[in-house]
């Protein structure tokens, strides 16, 4: 499944705890309208390098869409004495 939810929140003893929730889907929208302008660029370097180096780019595609759908549940939890940081893609 897509992550569709990016979750962070930054405390400590003596911050003001922060909760920033970004929603993916967004996030996805304006890569691919991204992806879509630079897509002829992308595709004649694909293939410039297909022909100079042998190097298949058109299997990237795949393997970034295995790290995407395999990044939900992802967690970083990070506490000290002074601060707390917590990264969670739901």
């Amino acid at each position: 499944m897509i992550p569709l939810l990016l979750k962070i929140h930054i405390g400590g003893q003596n911050k003001k705890d922060r909760k920033i929730w970004i929603p993916l889907p967004l996030i996805y929208i304006l890569l691919l309208i991204l992806l879509i302008i630079l897509s002829p660029l992308l595709i004649v370097g694909a293939i410039l390098l297909l022909i100079i180096k042998g190097v298949n780019m058109f299997k990237a595609i795949q393997v970034f869409f295995i790290l995407l759908t395999s990044s939900s549940g992802f967690l970083i939890d990070v506490n000290s004495q002074k601060e707390k940081i917590l990264i969670a893609i739901k």
